[in-house]
């Protein structure tokens, strides 16, 4: 139906929940190793290290491994997300003989509604007809605004998105925040420049058909329309790089401030859409962008807003609809932008569909049955070292003043570990579904996350809520909480294994617990003080140091080509290559720390140092489709994997001892260019 499209790791900024994969799942055995250990098969020796030591630990791997038809790429990640999804699966389908708790009994019944494909097949579409009648029946763009923000509850889309999370001054509390939307295709940069030309004709194309299959009016004409008026939206848009600093993100107003300052979309209408009638204060993010996006909304006729929010509708609920509905969104979404070759099993779509609605649910019953103690335990430890090894790196910055190292300490000292789960898990009792009704279940699902969202405004903020399920396989940064989180779902074989090669624990599961680490200090982590405020605790001197070496740090990701004149964008990926970077210094010294003075044993003809760098490489080994290789360097906030494995290694001192990298190799760095930040 859709399919994965995961993170690896993820910084905390919308208080949205994700889980696990966002998409489609294998049912096939495992493609990777089901233990830790590494295999030396996996390795291409013909190629030299330091020329691409991405294919020296990968080639074997590589030249012997598919990517299956219904996926976009495959590797490490996918081999425990399948693993993890048939986990899930068994979950739910017991759930449905068992329904021994009313979260069991909730899960059964939306996973049975989405798998009675006999009973959607004959309802058709005329559960989209009805909302489709809502849309034609607008007369006014207040109207049209009010519509727009009861899609928080339902199928559609908005000019503006709206969450509720953390206020980035004062954490106790949450806010309301809005941010710019009202693309069709994911970013703005799926839309700018000749390279988006070939999407931006596909994705019009998909516009008129979607149209077409409703039997909207003019669907080719309408179709035009729409993608100048979101054409116009991109252009409009922050560019990833400017949306990823924090604080020009933190702009406090009111309902009435914006009313002034954007005064072409009716937003106390928009509001009252959403159940939000009462509202006051509101954090706006794109600011500069808010006053743009309501000039192109009061500007564009009202028809072409009608046709537009006809298809978002129907786009959004397309998996919820018929085949013919699935077919035609997997064409565009899955076919032509993921490169897919076939629509994957229905059960996994219905999967998917339960873990993503429910993820609590699941949650709590995956944690029951595939999280151990000698899991927690493990890790605990491994974090323990983590941190003292960061102290010390901290203590020895050459560049950095003893005020802001004493409050960097500080901070360090206050970064709480979440692992595994969270201490509580949301109660689904009241959500009350219906087996017979797929579409219907799905809107209450949605009204029912945005009610809960809703009450948080009521009281002060949790301290200890997830940004992530417990079952995803993932981790996160919180940096308003100061806190960043390791799912039971990533503790698993080959990134865990705990009575294996601590080697290989380092290099695999210590690089998402130093990546998410050092996000509390990357480029923007390092603007949230020890409280979670955001709040300015260097010195000038310091913070211009910083930005210096960040600033060598983007260059160095600029110049990684993807494809033929395809690169890196180094400063819409700089929070990300900074996390990386710090997690593989990291992971080895917490690794040597670890040994208590020993010699580490050689395996397979391998060094500890050098099993460490491999598991790190493995971590983020993948074979990918050239559509997903694209899709990544233009609109993604991580680099493609194989300069995720490649960029970081080229600045570490140790790696270059343990493979014996020379200045004639490839990707050799000279020790005064390599660049460590922390």
């Amino acid at each position: 139906m859709h399919s994965r499209r995961r993170t690896l790791l993820k910084i905390v900024t919308t208080g949205m929940l994700i889980a696990i994969g966002a998409g489609a799942f294998g049912e096939r055995a495992s493609s990777g190793p089901s233990s830790s250990r590494y295999l030396p098969t996996d390795l291409n020796r013909n190629i030299r290290p330091g020329d691409d030591f991405d294919a020296f630990a990968s080639g074997g791997w590589r030249a012997r491994t598919e990517i299956p038809a219904d996926q976009q790429e495959t590797g490490t990640i996918d081999t425990i997300v399948d693993r993890t999804q048939l986990q899930v699966r068994k979950l739910i389908e017991t759930a449905a003989t068992s329904g021994a708790t009313p979260q069991s009994r909730v899960m059964a019944k939306l996973y049975a509604a989405f798998m009675d494909q006999a009973s959607v097949e004959a309802v058709g579409d005329a559960p989209l007809r009805a909302d489709l009648a809502v849309v034609r029946g607008i007369t006014d763009k207040e109207a049209m605004a009010r519509f727009m923000g009861s899609v928080q509850q339902g199928f559609g889309k908005s000019f503006f998105n709206c969450d509720v999370w953390l206020d980035l001054k004062d954490p106790s509390r949450n806010v309301i925040r809005l941010g710019q939307d009202g693309l069709g295709m994911r970013v703005r940069e799926a839309y700018l420049g000749d390279a988006a030309k070939p999407a931006v004709a596909a994705y019009r194309d998909y516009v008129a058909r979607t149209l077409s299959l409703i039997g909207w009016p003019d669907p080719n004409a309408f179709a035009d329309k729409i993608v100048a008026m979101e054409l116009h939206i991109a252009d409009a848009s922050w560019s990833m790089a400017e949306n990823g600093d924090r604080i020009k993100r933190y702009n406090p107003t009111t309902v009435a401030g914006l009313q002034q300052t954007a005064p072409g979309f009716p937003w106390a209408a928009y509001f009252v859409g959403m159940g939000l009638g009462n509202l006051d204060r509101v954090i706006a993010k794109q600011v500069t962008a808010f006053p743009k996006l309501s000039a192109i909304f009061a500007d564009t006729p009202l028809e072409t807003l009608k046709a537009w929010e006809a298809f978002q509708v129907t786009d959004s609920a397309s998996l919820y609809l018929s085949q013919r509905f699935i077919q035609n969104r997997f064409d565009f979404r899955e076919k032509f932008e993921n490169g897919l070759k076939e629509q994957p099993p229905r059960w996994k779509a219905g999967v998917d569909l339960v873990n993503d609605s429910l993820a609590d649910a699941v949650g709590h019953e995956y944690v029951s049955r595939y999280f151990s103690p000698a899991q927690q335990a493990k890790v605990e430890a491994m974090v323990a070292n983590f941190k003292a090894v960061f102290k010390t790196r901290i203590e020895r910055l050459s560049w950095m003043r003893p005020e802001t190292k004493a409050a960097a300490i500080d901070k360090l000292s206050r970064v709480r570990v979440f692992i595994g789960h969270p201490a509580h898990w949301r109660d689904y009792s009241a959500l009350q579904l219906d087996p017979a009704t797929l579409y219907d279940d799905v809107v209450k699902v949605k009204s029912f996350d945005w009610t809960w969202a809703r009450e948080k405004l009521s009281h002060p903020a949790d301290p200890d809520e997830w940004a992530l399920p417990a079952q995803a396989v993932d981790a996160f940064s919180d940096q308003s909480r100061v806190a960043f989180g390791i799912t039971a779902g990533i503790l698993q074989a080959p990134l865990l294994d705990a009575d294996g090669d601590d080697a290989l624990n380092y290099g695999g599961i210590g690089e998402a617990i130093g990546h998410e680490m050092t996000h509390q200090f990357d480029d923007q982590g390092r603007k949230y003080e020890a409280t979670g405020a955001i709040g300015d605790w260097w010195t000038p001197e310091d913070a211009q140091r910083f930005e210096q070496e960040v600033a060598k740090l983007a260059a160095q990701y600029d110049a990684f080509e993807v494809l033929p004149g395809l690169h890196i964008n180094g400063a819409q990926t700089l929070s990300e290559n900074i996390a990386d970077l710090g997690g593989l210094l990291l992971a080895l010294d917490a690794y040597h720390l670890s040994l208590h003075g020993k010699k580490p044993p050689v395996i397979d003809g391998m060094s500890g140092d050098q099993r460490l760098f491999l598991a790190w490489a493995r971590v983020f080994r993948t074979k990918e489709r050239d559509e997903s290789l694209k899709q990544q360097a233009m609109e993604g906030s991580h680099t493609t994997f194989k300069f995720r494995a490649l960029g970081p290694a080229r600045n570490v001192d140790g790696w270059y001892e343990a493979f014996r990298v020379k200045p004639a190799d490839h990707y050799y760095v000279p020790p005064p260019q390599r660049i460590h930040v922390w």
